[in-house]
């Protein structure tokens, strides 16, 4: 019996797996052969590889998830091994078998996985699936825009549907106003809209519409802001609408308002201008709009330093307004801003068209003047620098003297 300190193994310790030819040599005689043997080493650990097609499906190795298409695992020997397929059902692939299994494994179809119980060498292990039904889906390129179906289905851009391997799917297109459907194409083939298709793999569509400038066929003008005696027409009273040879409404025609016959309105009335916009070609579009004007209130601001009293003649024919006042024009809800008088008015030019008496009558105001104090009401008549009317109430509170 030798102790450990007489005799030297080699190799000392073991770093490859197989057979190994172990020497045992006795120190202190020379002359004592050496002891050989050939032993079989023993992996600790094994590796299982799995491989599959990371589009169809992914894997699950003892419950952990790989979706890379290859993985490599390292497992302690005598451990339990479960190789699971997960196919893309949502992509129509569904489990196919595996391939390259040993013996010691079962495979169980219902739940899609191989299963040793007891791992004792390095194992490769192919998970097979396959396609039993297909995604079509829609892409769209190009600035332009329209409708895509499949199958009679309306789809947006980046989303799909689910077929049955090789169903045939009807394709179909409508530009929408302002474009134009440039092409179809499969990936490999032209297709035309209504074409059907019978997909055997996952298939993308792409749609190209371009836009265009659709032919202006006529335009559509429309009152969209009051407008009062005195105002000019410009293109910010108006609303334009352009339309097709269909009459489908088009999108941005890029019209500028070029002339109306009507520019400046004298008196409240309905006015049916033909109004003319023009494209950026230059040519030109004409509508006839009815245009309701109406005239704008009116406020006059006293001079507070010189109030009016009971007695005071305030104006008629022959008299004036005084310096100080102000007129103030109101469109609608919006203010002008206040005219303030700096020289005697004649009458010529501001005329008083009646005179609403104590007992409410309106009476003609011809060589009126205030005879009792309160609030009292006048018709005027006012004629601009361009010879333009304007026929406005105003209330005066009169003081007593």
């Amino acid at each position: 019996t030798l102790v450990p300190s007489e005799y030297i193994i080699t190799p000392a310790e073991f770093t490859e797996a197989g057979k190994v030819l172990v020497t045992i040599t006795y120190k202190d005689d020379k002359n004592v052969d050496p002891w050989t043997k050939t032993v079989k080493v023993e992996e600790t650990t094994h590796t299982v590889t799995v491989t599959w097609d990371k589009d169809q499906g992914s894997v699950k190795i003892n419950e952990k998830t790989y979706t890379s298409g290859t993985a490599n695992v390292e497992i302690e020997a005598g451990t339990k091994v479960v190789v699971q397929a997960v196919p893309h059902k949502d992509q129509g692939y569904v489990f196919n078998g595996f391939t390259g299994t040993s013996k010691d494994g079962t495979v169980d179809e219902t739940a899609h996985t191989y299963t040793i119980d007891s791992l004792s060498d390095d194992v490769s292990i192919g998970v097979n699936f396959k396609l039993t039904q297909v995604t079509v889906t829609l892409k769209l390129e190009g600035n332009g825009s329209g409708t895509v179906k499949f199958n009679g289905q309306k789809v947006e851009d980046g989303k799909f549907i689910i077929v049955d391997f090789k169903q045939a799917v009807r394709i179909t297109a409508e530009a929408n106003s302002g474009s134009k459907l440039i092409s179809i194409n499969d990936g490999v083939n032209p297709l035309d809209s209504g074409d059907p298709i019978y997909p055997s793999h996952n298939v993308i569509i792409t749609f190209t519409f371009e836009s265009v400038q659709p032919e202006i066929a006529r335009i559509e003008v429309t009152q969209d802001k009051d407008i009062y005696v005195g105002q000019t027409l410009t293109s910010e009273y108006l609303a334009v609408t352009a339309y097709d040879a269909s009459g489908n409404k088009i999108a941005n025609p890029g019209l500028t308002f070029t002339k109306s016959t009507i520019t400046t309105f004298d008196f409240d009335d309905t006015y049916r201008p033909v109004i003319t916009y023009t494209d950026k070609t230059g040519k030109s579009y004409q509508d006839t709009i009815e245009i309701k004007v109406s005239y704008p209130s009116f406020t006059l601001i006293t001079d507070d330093s010189e109030p009016f009293a009971t007695g005071d003649t305030f104006f008629y024919h022959d008299e004036i307004f005084r310096k100080g006042m102000k007129i103030q024009f109101i469109y609608g809800e919006n203010k002008g801003d206040p005219i303030e008088i700096h020289e005697n008015m004649v009458g010529s030019t501001i005329l008083v068209t009646d005179y609403q008496a104590i007992n409410g009558a309106w009476v003609n105001a011809s060589g009126f003047s205030f005879d009792h104090p309160g609030e009292q009401n006048v018709k005027l008549l006012y004629v601009d620098n361009n010879g333009i009317s304007y026929e406005f109430i105003v209330c005066i509170n009169v003081k007593g003297a």
